[in-house]
């Protein structure tokens, strides 16, 4: 049995992107209520993973056997034409995920907005350079994607400033084989490693703010 994860996590204030959810919950309660009334740009993130589940599970999102299938349909869903990384320009999210190595990204600007500045391949979030970086490119409605190591191949990380979840949802749902079962995850629930990792331990009975995704569920 397969099992693939989406964690998502909505409304990130993109001056505080370097924090923990704990260290973005802690902020929030220091808000004044000036704070609180001024616009502040927010952005989502998300992490796409899998799990084959055995006698010996192996993690990755790289692990799953029509995986060029769902790149396909996760591009078409997000609407982007050209993808970017540090090799070349890409017509494809599938050609520019498998042209990069882990821990390098691709970038998706807007329809006709010139070629955007790639991001070093670190994925070190301490780094101010990074993540000014990171900024600037959300601020222009880019897209980006990074190849995250997993235990057993590789996972993916994306960074929206708009909330592309119905994009990933839908994209994940249409394209489940049989024996692969589909679970969205509120990141900002997520506390734990073993929280992440609930199916190995409670797969029927998932903690709260793990929900499975069944043929009639819809956002």
């Amino acid at each position: 049995m397969t099992i693939i994860k989406l964690v998502f996590e909505h409304d990130i204030p993109l001056n505080r992107m370097d924090q923990s959810p704990a260290e973005r919950r802690e902020a929030s309660k220091a808000m004044s209520l000036e704070d609180f009334m001024r616009p502040e740009p927010i952005f989502s993130k998300f992490y796409l993973s899998s799990t084959i589940l055995g006698s010996e599970p192996e993690f990755g999102f790289s692990k799953l056997n029509d995986l060029d299938l769902i790149l396909e349909e996760l591009g078409s869903q997000l609407g982007r034409v050209e993808w970017y990384s540090a090799i070349s320009q890409h017509h494809s999210l599938t050609d520019a995920i498998n042209a990069i190595e882990i821990g390098q990204c691709v970038v998706a600007p807007v329809a006709g907005s010139s070629a955007p500045e790639l991001l070093a391949p670190t994925r070190n979030t301490t780094d101010p350079e990074m993540m000014l970086a990171l900024y600037n490119l959300l601020k222009k409605d880019t897209i980006v994607i990074f190849k995250e190591v997993a235990h057993h191949g590789w996972d993916l990380q994306i960074y929206s400033l708009k909330n592309i979840y119905p994009a990933l949802f839908y994209s994940l749902k249409t394209q489940r084989s049989t024996g692969q079962r589909l679970f969205s995850m509120n990141g900002k629930r997520i506390r734990s490693e073993r929280l992440y990792y609930f199916e190995t331990w409670s797969l029927e009975m998932p903690p709260h703010g793990i929900e499975e995704v069944y043929d009639t569920t819809e956002i």
